[in-house]
């Protein structure tokens, strides 16, 4: 009974030695598995980092680049003048208006009295241009200013010019 009894025993002992090499494989997949979740945690943070500070860094591209080209561009072409026309989404004449006249009401108002002085008269401007170009010096010329609403709207401008 001795001998069967350590047999016995003996079975035991490695059934019980197999069952503790299980346990630490196990345990030991386990922590390989808790480390593999803890790196894709850390680079999910990282990503999400790299993430942030590429849409910055594209951020500070896009706000300065095309200004950057546009100013390097020939004049000719008009860069700047198309990039502030398409941010104001007007076309470039009434951008350029637009622009003129937030800058400076009073210098706008007399551009635009002149302009309607020059339209109004026009026929007479041209005839008086002729007379002095004939005449090689300055000459006296009439033209006739219209007492319109608009006119009444800038009358302290007329005093000023």
């Amino acid at each position: 009974m001795n001998v069967a009894g350590k047999e016995a025993r003996a079975g035991e002992a490695a059934m019980l030695k197999q069952a503790q090499a299980d346990m630490r494989a196990a345990a030991s997949e386990l922590r390989v598995w808790a480390e593999s979740a803890r790196n894709a945690s850390d680079q999910r943070r990282r990503l999400g980092w790299a993430a942030a500070g590429g849409v910055l860094a594209g951020a500070a591209l896009w706000t300065t680049l095309p200004g950057v080209v546009a100013r390097a561009a020939p004049a000719s072409w008009s860069w700047p003048e198309r990039i502030a026309a398409r941010g104001l989404r007007l076309d470039m004449w009434e951008a350029g208006e637009r622009l003129l006249s937030r800058s400076d009401v009073e210098r706008w108002r007399t551009v635009v009295l002149a302009n309607r002085m020059l339209q109004d008269n026009r026929e007479d401007i041209v005839r008086c241009r002729q007379m002095a170009a004939k005449a090689a010096k300055a000459v006296r010329c009439t033209i006739v200013i219209k007492a319109d609403a608009s006119t009444q709207k800038y009358r302290s401008m007329w005093s000023k010019l």
